[in-house]
């Protein structure tokens, strides 16, 4: 029997010999308490680990958790903040470049997410707001008199 098994020989993480495994390049929650649990269970029990060390791990898996979740908030807001400033594009004639470099100009007359991607509709086409090369006030518009 060899180490990996001699673990845990029901683990889904089972690598048979002989075959290949691909390392992870980043470690997640999961992956931290799986360490942690083996730790535990293979620690002696004469010996047990020592407070402050079983405490700074608690407090690696702690600030490992609120950067996750600080994380998923940050690309939240800045997708609320794009959506935000295509809504402002409503209505402007814009300078937008599509596919094949090619430039094209007209009016937004929506706005809407793309899965993860703010979009703007010009004329028949929608484009990335990304891609938004120069904005102006729309002159077909009546401008209110003061």
């Amino acid at each position: 029997m060899n180490a990996v098994q001699s673990i845990n020989p029901s683990s889904t993480d089972y690598v048979a010999p002989g075959s290949v495994r691909t390392p992870k390049q980043v470690l997640g929650q999961e992956d931290f308490l799986k360490l942690l649990t083996v730790q535990f269970s293979s620690q002696d029990p004469l010996k047990p680990m020592e407070d402050t060390s079983f405490i700074a791990q608690m407090a690696n898996f702690s600030s490992l958790e609120i950067m996750n979740n600080m994380s998923t908030s940050m690309a939240n807001l800045s997708t609320s903040q794009q959506l935000s400033a295509a809504q402002l594009l409503l209505g402007k004639d814009v300078e937008v470049l599509g596919k094949d470099n090619n430039r094209a100009t007209g009016t937004v007359s929506a706005v809407f997410m793309d899965g993860d991607k703010t979009m703007i509709r010009v004329g028949n086409q929608d484009y990335d707001i990304a891609s938004v090369s120069r904005i102006q006030m729309n002159t077909t518009q009546t401008q209110p008199e003061i």
